[in-house]
């Protein structure tokens, strides 16, 4: 668009300021606005010298209307304010020729969380694969570079992590342990295996996780007991809340 401007001027006052090579005007949005007495003046350049010219000029009041998206927890400042919510804000600030720029901000709080859930814990012999979702998001990042949303995990259980992006780049991150314990591997030996009424004989409760305890069904907790009555005897062995029983 152009513009045409029609100035006024007193000779003594072009004569101060010779030679002038151009006029630089300040236009507002509407195209008129003419200063009044004390109002702002334009801006010129004088030999390469920018002056403020004696003669009224043009007062501009800049409109600017800027979106901006950011994520939450960040600030966003606009002169001397400084907003950290969704909404619409109006400043009204000093441009570089001293006129009022009136800046609109709508601004748009982003955020995104993820939660893999609390820990979890399955013994081996039920365990059936857990599978873990980390929600919807834009991109995903696992801890083993996967990027899908959800992430299979095997019968060797492990800690798991993933951190997610939205379309603005906001981020959240979660992690999970995922323990499998394992049932024992459990049976009975007899020593001797025939015996005489007069004579006891040790049962042995063998295990493969050293960590177990022991219940047999006399009620003794050592891996091994001593029968002298013939019978039907049982031990059950406990990891970690994970059991197996066997009888003999």
């Amino acid at each position: 668009d152009e513009v045409t401007v029609h100035v006024t001027y007193r000779e003594p006052d072009l004569a101060m300021h010779l030679p002038i090579s151009q006029f630089v005007f300040a236009i507002n949005d509407i195209g008129q606005g003419i200063s009044t007495e004390g109002g702002q003046q334009s801006e010129c350049d004088t030999s390469n010298n920018l002056l403020i010219c004696p003669f009224e000029g043009f007062r501009l009041a800049e409109y600017d209307t800027v979106t901006h998206h950011m994520c939450y927890g960040d600030e966003y400042t606009v002169g001397e304010h400084t907003y950290t919510e969704t909404g619409e804000y109006t400043d009204t600030l000093l441009n570089r020729f001293g006129c009022d720029s009136i800046v609109t901000s709508r601004l748009f709080v982003h955020s995104i969380s993820v939660d893999l859930g609390p820990d979890q814990r399955y013994c081996s012999r039920d365990y059936v694969p857990v599978t873990l979702n980390a929600g919807e998001a834009a991109i995903y990042e696992w801890q083993d570079g996967s990027a899908g949303q959800t992430f299979l995990v095997d019968e060797h259980g492990g800690k798991f992590f993933v951190k997610v992006y939205d379309d603005y780049g906001c981020s959240d991150s979660d992690s999970v342990t995922v323990t499998i314990i394992q049932n024992p591997e459990l049976y009975i030996t007899q020593d001797p295996e025939d015996f005489c009424a007069t004579v006891s004989a040790v049962l042995t409760a063998h295990v493969n996780t050293p960590d177990a305890t022991f219940l047999w069904s006399t009620g003794e907790i050592t891996p091994s007991i001593a029968v002298t009555e013939p019978g039907y005897y049982s031990v059950t062995a406990d990891n970690d809340g994970c059991t197996a029983t066997d009888n003999i």
